[in-house]
Order: structure tokens, then sequence, then C-alpha cells
């Protein structure tokens, strides 16, 4: 049986509509540290909590207060964190994403195929779009260009 507390990290994150491995980008973790605390095979450090709970609030300062009260009603024993009675919060139903979100989203899971951290691939598109900027290329004119390419890439793999 999974604790109150790796519940609350597990709907927190799914409240704001993020996966493990997007959330984890934004902690900049790995996934599996994401899997351990919703999994209850380990809790995040003191640091990671506050940075888990400001990111949650960022997005749903709902969830990350449900967050925040989570790991307020645990104690300390032993050196390691107990949960302490209460059942887990409800599942909160993910909100509408903002534009920003899903572009974020976007980034995060495009990141994720090319295996790149998501940092540079932000640093490139920021290039990418100051030289079509330069050279007067609208972004409808590029996206014809990319879905272009595509379809050209579809068809010679069939």
């Amino acid at each position: 049986m999974v604790s109150s507390l790796a519940q609350a990290i597990r709907n927190a994150r799914a409240a704001v509509g993020l996966t493990q491995e997007a959330l984890a980008a934004r902690l900049r973790l790995k996934a599996r540290a994401i899997s351990r605390w919703e999994g209850d095979r380990s809790v995040p450090k003191r640091r990671r909590r506050a940075a888990l709970v400001a990111t949650i609030s960022e997005v749903n300062p709902e969830a990350g207060a449900a967050l925040a009260s989570a790991f307020a009603s645990a104690t300390t024993q032993r050196g390691r964190l107990v949960v302490l009675g209460a059942s887990p919060p409800p599942a909160a139903a993910p909100p509408p994403l903002d534009a920003k979100l899903a572009f974020e989203l976007a980034l995060f899971a495009l990141a994720e195929e090319l295996d790149v951290p998501p940092g540079r691939l932000r640093s490139g598109l920021v290039r990418w779009q100051k030289r079509c900027r330069e050279a007067n290329v609208s972004f409808e004119a590029a996206q014809r260009q990319i879905e272009s390419w595509a379809e050209t890439a579809m068809t010679t793999a069939k």
C-alpha cells in the first residue's frame, strides 16, 4: 500500500498535467527519483520538498497547497520521513493547459525524443527564431516548410 505522502505527490503531479519525466526535468532530477517518491520507495529530501511544492504551485496553487499540507503532516523519525494518519487528498481534475505550459510540455517531450537536455533545445529554438526573424521568415512560412519536409520524409520512408 502506498503512503499518503506518495499519493499526494502523484496527485499533485497529475493535477498540473506533468509526466514524471517533465516534473523531473523541471526539478533537474532524473525521472526515477519521481518514480521512487510516488512508489513509496523513497521520500524527497527537505530541499527537494520546497522545490517540488514551488514547481507545483506555479501551475496549480491548490495542488501545491495540498502537497505542502501533506509534507507538513509528516514527521521525521530516526532520519526517515513517516506519514502520520489521514487518507490521501482527493485526486484533483487536471486544470486546462495555458499556452505557456503547453509549450513547455511540448518542449520537454521533444527534448526527451531527441535525448537532449531541455535547456539546450530551448537555446537552439531561440537561435532558430532569431535567424528566422533576421531572414524575414514568418512562423507560418517556417511551419509550412517543416510540414513539407515531414511529408517528404513520410513518403520516402514507405
